[in-house]
């Protein structure tokens, strides 16, 4: 959660308020904490680990995990974004992707689906097993990164499976494939049939 030591001076202190509340604002859009589960455990790490990439292009879903900062400085109605001038986070990333899907997937009669793509690539990932119930039990801290570490060095198998858009019939390996034509090729394959919706 980004935190930094409030013990040093008062500006720190405020720097680290915004920080938590700019994390609160990234659980409340993927809803972390519902009757059944709580996921602020992963959360909290997703967000202590920057999202580097090395595939060309897939900076600007850097770009996207950066545009929520400006969203919650709007929300804020003061100058926010100085105390958060850290990289893009894991957590940031995902959440950018999963608005990206949710721009092509619309659907007016169902709102904002946000929160459902977001868990949809949690599961692929297979975090969604560590809510914080089980997190201890699970091994959770090591697991999780080993996870996090085979998306970052895309590590993961040809056709995607461990990866954020595993497919059934890839065309290409997916390990050399921007994480954007990823998700259109995991979008087809899932949502789309003949170029119309599902």
């Amino acid at each position: 959660m980004r935190r930094v030591n409030r013990d040093t001076n008062p500006e720190m202190s405020f720097e680290t308020e915004i920080r938590d509340e700019y994390f609160s604002y990234l659980c409340d859009i993927i809803n972390v904490e519902t009757r059944r589960t709580s996921y602020f455990i992963l959360a909290g790490i997703l967000h202590n680990r920057d999202f580097t990439w090395f595939v060309p292009n897939d900076d600007n879903r850097t770009m996207d995990g950066l545009k929520l900062r400006e969203q919650f400085a709007e929300k804020a109605r003061y100058n926010v974004l100085y105390a958060l001038n850290f990289p893009c986070s894991m957590l940031e990333m995902l959440i950018g992707v999963a608005r990206r899907m949710e721009d092509i997937l619309y659907d007016c009669e169902q709102g904002d689906r946000t929160e459902r793509w977001f868990w949809e690539i949690m599961s692929n990932l297979g975090l969604d097993r560590y809510t914080d119930m089980k997190y201890e039990d699970m091994y959770g801290k090591e697991r999780i990164d080993v996870l996090i570490d085979a998306v970052l060095a895309r590590t993961y198998k040809r056709n995607g499976k461990g990866g954020l858009f595993p497919l059934k019939n890839p065309k290409k390996d997916q390990r050399k494939v921007e994480i954007w034509y990823q998700m259109c090729a995991y979008l087809d394959e899932n949502y789309f049939a003949g170029g119309c919706l599902l």
